[in-house]
């Protein structure tokens, strides 16, 4: 069953391009955690009145059964002026803490 996926973005027009790159990078997501019940992501571009270069954040927020994975990539000055770079390093903190979670989880021998 693939779960379902909700892409908002705030502060700044919907793009198709970065909306692919969310999917492609959700679908990494789907295989590493099949018992995935939904995924909403949301790129923002706060507002930033001294700058001249868009800052984008994502926020990624992963549901499961028994649980929650909630990674949040906020602006930092000088990053993060790409959306999709931004994205892939949000889903990239979402990948370590799921793999970081699945070993630490208890096994059953």
């Amino acid at each position: 069953m693939q779960a379902p996926l909700e892409v908002r973005f705030h502060n700044l027009l919907p793009s198709p391009m970065v909306e692919t790159a969310i999917r492609d990078n959700f679908r990494e997501i789907e295989q590493l955690a099949p018992e995935l019940v939904s995924c909403r992501v949301t790129i923002d571009s706060p507002h930033r009145h001294h700058e001249q270069n868009k800052l984008f954040a994502v926020t990624i927020d992963l549901r499961f059964a028994c649980g929650a994975v909630v990674v949040s990539r906020r602006p930092v000055q000088g990053a993060n002026e790409d959306a999709y770079v931004a994205v892939r390093d949000a889903f990239d903190a979402a990948r370590r803490q799921l793999m970081s979670a699945r070993s630490s989880a208890p096994r059953v021998v």
